[in-house]
């Protein structure tokens, strides 16, 4: 279900390359993406590539994985930058894993 674009209705680009997600699943889950779809501004409407900059593509899926499913395995590789990046979208509980 992760980064599938058959049913996908939300594209970011994260590293130059494009990250399938489904809106309601990340505004439901996250506050910072269920603001950011009903802002009126650019990354509400529908068809937008949304860019992700700094951020990896592989901690860009890890928080779409633990936004879809409540788990994830942080590997040590990406625990920091996960933290950050979870710290940033204001997900605790990821933060909170790392």
């Amino acid at each position: 279900m992760v980064n599938d674009d058959e049913y996908s209705d939300v594209t970011f680009i994260v590293e130059g390359q494009p990250v399938y997600a489904l809106r309601g699943v990340l505004a439901k889950r996250c506050e910072h993406f269920a603001a950011m779809f009903r802002s009126g501004m650019r990354e509400s409407e529908e068809g937008v590539e949304i860019p992700i900059p700094n951020i990896s593509q592989a901690v860009f899926l890890l928080i779409l994985e633990y936004l879809y499913t409540d788990s994830v395995k942080v590997e040590l590789e990406h625990a920091v930058e996960l933290y950050i990046a979870a710290d940033l979208y204001q997900i605790a509980s990821l933060r909170d894993m790392c």
